[in-house]
């Protein structure tokens, strides 16, 4: 993590695993990236990450995390709660 996020009143930020592709080949960059999982916790984030890395250790991916805000909208999925 670069950053950390600076909290505000109703926003919940995530932390979201994303797997970039080193031996992709096109020059657009969303086809190097692919978003694998998402978490509450930086913490756990960074934990699968470096399980990834570890797993994939020689292969032509990486893992990192990066910080990402959860919108609320009406169209969201509901909640535990909700369901």
């Amino acid at each position: 993590m670069t950053t950390p996020p600076n909290p505000r009143r109703g926003i919940t930020h995530i932390f979201v695993v994303v797997r970039i592709d080193d031996y992709c080949t096109s020059e657009r960059i969303e086809d190097h990236l692919s978003l694998v999982s998402a978490f509450y916790t930086e913490a756990k984030a960074d934990a699968e990450a470096e399980r990834l890395n570890e797993l994939k250790q020689g292969k032509s991916s990486r893992y990192t995390v990066v910080v990402s805000r959860l919108k609320e909208t009406r169209d969201a999925a509901p909640t535990q709660g909700e369901r």
